[in-house]
Formats: C-alpha cells, structure tokens, sequence
C-alpha cells in the first residue's frame, strides 16, 4: 500500500487552481467545453505558452502483459550475467544499460501519452496563432508506483529527445504519493522539470516560477512542508523512490 501522510487531493481541480494563481486559464474557458480541435489543458495568453496536464493512471508493471516481458528479461539477464540475485534484492544497484532495457518494455504506453499530449500542445497553438508558442506536459507519476521516478522521466526524455516537436518541456510530479531520497530523512513530493535542448531561457524561468506558485497552493491544500529543496543536483533523482508500506 502507499504511504500516504495527507488525504488524497483531486488532481486536476488543485492544478485548476495553481494556473490560475500563476496568470493562466482553462482552455475551456476560452474556446467552449467542446471545440472543433484536441486541445490542450491550459494557457497562458501572452506568454504563448500552452500546458497539457497528464496523469498515469497504470501501473503496467503489474499487468500480466507486462509482467511476463519483465519475468523474461529478467531470466534472460541472469542468464548473461548482467544481474544477479543480489541486483535483483536492491543490494547492488542495476546498472544504467540494464534498466533502459527493462523500461524500454513501457516505452508504447508512454509513447501513446506524450503522442496525445503533442497533437493537443500543436492544435492548440494553431488555433490561437501562436507564432512563437511553447509546449510543456505536467505529467502527474501516481499511478506508477512499481518504477523509480528517474527511471520514468529518462525514458520520457528518450522519447522526446527526437520525437514531439510540439512538447518544450516536461515536469514530472507527484500530488498524492510521497517519495523518498535514500540518505535522507523526509518524505517528498516531486517537481522534475526537463526540457529539450532547444528550450528558451524564457521557458525555464517561467516553469521555475510556476513550480512556486504549486508549491505554494500546495502547501495551502496539505498543510507546510518540514522541508523543500530546490536545486539542479539531478544525482539525487538516482536515489529516488517512491515510499509503499513495504519500503
């Protein structure tokens, strides 16, 4: 079971507001409930900047389907020598080749999420003319709880490296599901901004700013944080993992 030290939130309602809070809206708001284009969740009019909220809901791991491809790559690198029991009972860590390989089993299911998010991103920014729009993607990991967040985020950062033009940015979050930093002694909730190479100075300032104004409303919602870091120190993502009544 998950550790849970504050009642669940809604997800997209507490968002609702947080863009509200940094100077954006709805897009429904704007264009009607039910326009004639796949548009994305929010945006911030003279920014040009146009935000798409997605959560991962699965956690495919645990799907037979899945399942069955990681019971047999698992063999298989046990087989080769590339882990032993003692990687597989978290004594030694996994080598980084070795656990792309594992994440690449749930490449198509994040494939298909960031492919909707780009489509929305794109026509949106057609709809209002935007000549020089940016897209993120707030991807909410709660619903992924049987992979370490770093190794979600690289693999949607592979993804993006060549793919989705529309998509600038990406921020992996958590709002209902706590990790934890080994050698650390707080539970956290996460804010992981990347981006692609071609990302505007502009950009990371404005999802700088808004990541304060989330932690801020977020704070307002479940109470003070004992602690917050903010810093540019990606190690500690290697070290990262999300906190289950087993952990």
């Amino acid at each position: 079971m998950p550790f849970r030290p504050h009642d669940a939130i809604p997800v997209e309602p507490t968002f609702d507001t947080a863009i509200g809070l940094a100077g954006g809206q709805r897009v429904g708001a704007v264009v009607g409930e039910n326009p004639d284009f796949e548009n994305a969740d929010y945006i911030f009019t003279s920014e040009q900047i146009v935000i798409e909220l997605k959560e991962i809901q699965t956690d495919w791991p645990k799907l037979d389907l899945y399942r069955e491809r990681i019971d047999t790559l698992i063999d298989t690198c046990l087989a080769s020598g590339r882990i032993t029991k003692a990687h597989l009972d978290g004594v030694v860590p996994i080598a980084r080749d070795v656990r792309r390989d594992f994440m690449q089993i749930l490449r198509r299911p994040v494939k298909r999420i960031l492919e909707k998010a780009n489509r929305q991103i794109r026509d949106t920014h057609a709809h209002f003319g935007h000549q020089q729009g940016e897209g993120v993607l707030i991807l909410v990991l709660d619903g992924l709880l049987s992979v370490a967040p770093v190794n979600t985020m690289a693999l949607v950062c592979k993804i993006l490296l060549h793919d989705y033009s529309s998509i600038s940015a990406v921020i992996g979050v958590t709002v209902n599901e706590y990790s934890e930093v080994s050698g650390d002694d707080y539970a956290r909730l996460l804010w992981i901004p990347a981006y692609k190479e071609r990302a505007t100075d502009r950009l990371v300032e404005f999802v700088d700013a808004l990541g304060q104004k989330w932690s801020e409303h977020l704070q307002d919602c479940i109470g003070k944080f004992d602690d917050r870091y903010v810093g540019l120190d990606r190690s500690l993502l290697d070290r990262t993992s999300f906190i289950t009544s087993s952990s």
